[in-house]
């Protein structure tokens, strides 16, 4: 159980991480909006943009592995538990 215990940590850290970085990018956007309309600056750059839009796609493809990870679980358990009443 340890391993699994290890895996599930990493997934999760891993997701956290993620988000993390979407929302700091989405910051940096929407900080670089608010100076560009109040005057003050020449709004979010095309790098900030995709920056973020990678962000968010890897936060996806995290959640996605997390999502698989329980689903994993969740057909062992149902598969034991045939056996069991079997």
């Amino acid at each position: 159980m340890d391993d699994q215990d290890s895996l599930l940590r990493q997934l999760r850290d891993d997701l956290a991480g993620r988000r993390q970085t979407t929302a700091a990018t989405r910051a940096k956007i929407i900080e670089a909006l608010g100076d560009k309309l109040c005057g003050s600056g020449a709004g979010p750059r095309g790098d900030d943009l995709a920056a973020f839009a990678v962000a968010q796609k890897q936060e996806k493809m995290s959640a996605a592995r997390l999502q698989a990870y329980f689903a994993t679980l969740a057909d062992r358990v149902i598969r034991k538990v045939r056996d069991r009443s079997s």
